[in-house]
């Protein structure tokens, strides 16, 4: 029951509760509308308690699914599942009374990227979790999704809303078997066929799978439209996360079967997560036996020894979510990851795009003449603390603050600029914060440190996000260089000299389209291709540590090397000059060579993580 407030695109019902309901509750506000009723905060007059209020009308079908919520909440005591503290009712609703979670959902999370990829596995690992306790008791959630996953202040996991959920006696028949939100339900429920756990498994693995892959291709407005999709798609992560641990790959992939009877368990599904989780903490060495599926492998003490990686759950280095598990038994908490506010997470995550923001507004401002030189640093404050609130938000602002500069130099550039943006946005809308890293590339380029920059577009987790910011960065560098009138460290010259006096008091889009694709030339284009792959494999540099990162790292930087030296020349043009692009490349080596012998973190209490952990 969270307390975020009341989304866009919900509407107060007809009968509406208000004021103090069944003598006792005081209601302070709306929290959220659901399929089986209005959540609300209220405070409990008896004890001055906040509570989260559900109002279900008095409606026969309604009735029913809240008789099953309350006899499922009841049946459940697991520390990441909401916990159920009462029911009463008058003439109009049946009221249920849950805890009061403070703070907001996963879906909320996962979308500003506030979770690092072990971070993310933890939190799917304590979902796993919560369904291995409501399973063992015949309860089937059938609603599994980010947004019925809260997630308290001090990052506590709550799973919640078990208004459809199904549960294993003859009281439980119902005619709502095709219940769920559509984009995250296993095919045989699509179908509308009986469910069992399994199909709580898919949900959370293609949970996990969007986290991780940022998409979710079984999104569907019809039923038929998602069998469909499962019919037609066959989803595998190995595919799209390789760099992540192969135990973590093989559960997945294995849990996003279309056949529920291969599906792995919900305790198999978590201890594969939580043994992931630990392995990339480590920088993804895995000093300790993989759990195994079921049929997988056989032996004496694998159960055992699956369940003991689960205990054996090490704080995180980089943590930023209480994760709470059970792996010892009913009622019983384990904390996984030492504890950080998740609003000190959501500062870390939004302060860096907000000074790229910054940044990249007073360099896009000051490109050219318009704006007075003093109103520069306080429309970057302005761009930065909007990206501060929202960075999605800071982007577009950036992008509607430039366009008065095309027009100022030429109407022709002002559509093109438009569009070119809108593409922009669209294309780094899930991770808008990376949106900025372009701007940077001309400064870590004139610094002969552009595989630095090439790094931190590889460190992005969505695939997409990696090839875009990295390609962007050779057209940056071209068209900067070329308006400022200096050499640029890429091609020994200035591709774009002269494209503003091409461009002044030009109206004519195509010719300022022609002018631009021109000025840039093909060799940039062949540099842009082969940075947005390099960045798009450079994935395992973060997670890479030892040896195997010194030797990644080699080939590498070797590849960029090339890349960017011959990619010019493969174009017909100069190659790039090969002094600068060395000191660039050996400056990158120290730096990856530096890390690979850094000593392991140490813990908060200053002592180093036990390797037997």
């Amino acid at each position: 029951m969270t307390t975020q407030p009341l989304r866009a695109g919900h509407h107060m019902p007809a009968l509406f509760p208000s004021g103090v309901v069944a003598d006792r509750f005081q209601i302070v506000r709306v929290l959220g509308i659901g399929g089986t009723g209005t959540v609300f905060e209220a405070v409990d007059a008896t004890n001055g308690q906040s509570v989260a209020l559900k109002a279900i009308p008095r409606d026969e079908r309604m009735q029913r699914r809240a008789r099953r919520e309350m006899r499922v909440a009841a049946a459940l005591d697991h520390p990441a599942i909401v916990r159920l503290i009462d029911s009463v009712d008058d003439a109009d609703y049946i009221y249920v009374i849950f805890e009061l979670v403070r703070g907001d959902d996963l879906a909320h999370v996962f979308q500003e990227g506030l979770l690092d990829d072990a971070a993310t596995l933890r939190a799917v690992a304590a979902v796993c979790d919560a369904l291995a306790h409501a399973h063992a008791r015949g309860v089937v959630h059938r609603d599994i999704k980010p947004g019925n996953v809260l997630v308290r202040d001090d990052g506590v996991l709550k799973l919640t809303d078990f208004g459809i959920a199904l549960v294993s006696d003859p009281d439980a028949t119902v005619d709502d078997r095709l219940l769920g939100t559509l984009s995250y339900m296993a095919p045989e429920q699509a179908l509308g066929r009986d469910v069992d756990g399994a199909a709580d498994i898919f949900s959370a693995a293609l949970m996990l799978y969007e986290a991780l892959a940022g998409a979710n291709p079984f999104r569907a407005r019809t039923p038929r439209e998602l069998a469909e999709r499962h019919a037609a798609t066959a989803l595998t992560l190995s595919a799209e996360r390789p760099d992540l641990p192969s135990v973590v790959l093989r559960h997945i992939d294995r849990a996003l079967l279309r056949d529920p009877r291969r599906r792995p368990t919900a305790a198999e599904l978590r201890d594969a997560l939580l043994h992931g989780a630990r392995a990339i903490e480590r920088g993804m060495v895995e000093d300790e036996p993989e759990p195994a599926l079921i049929g997988e492998q056989t032996g004496p003490g694998l159960a055992a020894r699956a369940a003991g990686a689960a205990r054996r759950a090490i704080p995180s280095r980089r943590p930023r979510l209480h994760l709470v598990t059970s792996t010892s038994g009913p009622g019983t908490a384990e904390r996984i990851g030492a504890a950080l506010p998740r609003a000190a997470a959501r500062g870390r995550g939004r302060v860096a795009p907000a000074a790229l923001a910054g940044i990249s507004a007073t360099l896009g401002l000051g490109a050219l003449p318009f704006y007075p030189t003093v109103s520069i640093p306080v429309l970057a404050l302005t761009v930065a603390a909007v990206s501060l609130w929202r960075p999605l938000a800071g982007l577009i602002a950036t992008a509607l603050l430039i366009l008065p500069l095309a027009g100022n130099l030429a109407l022709g550039l002002v559509p093109v600029v438009a569009g070119a943006a809108a593409i922009w946005v669209i294309a780094v809308a899930r991770s808008p914060g990376r949106g900025f890293l372009p701007a940077l590339a001309p400064v870590f380029a004139l610094a002969a440190l552009w595989p630095v920059y090439l790094v931190t577009c590889a460190s992005a987790p969505r695939a997409h996000i990696r090839f875009v910011t990295g390609a962007a960065g050779p057209l940056a560098i071209a068209l900067v260089c070329g308006l400022a009138g200096i050499v640029s460290p890429l091609a020994g010259s200035v591709p774009a000299q002269g494209l503003a006096g091409r461009l002044a008091g030009s109206e004519s889009i195509a010719q300022v389209a022609d002018d631009l694709v021109a000025a840039v030339g093909t060799g940039v284009v062949v540099q842009s291709l082969g940075w947005g792959l390099l960045a798009l494999a450079g994935l395992p540099l973060t997670r890479l540590t030892g040896a195997r990162l010194r030797w990644f790292g080699a080939v590498w930087l070797g590849a960029g090397h090339a890349t960017t030296v011959l990619g010019p020349a493969l174009a017909g043009h100069a190659p790039a000059p090969q002094g600068l692009t060395a000191v660039a490349v050996l400056a990158a080596a120290i730096l990856i060579g530096l890390r690979s012998v850094a000593p392991r973190p140490v813990d908060r209490t200053g002592a180093a993580p036990d390797a037997t952990s």
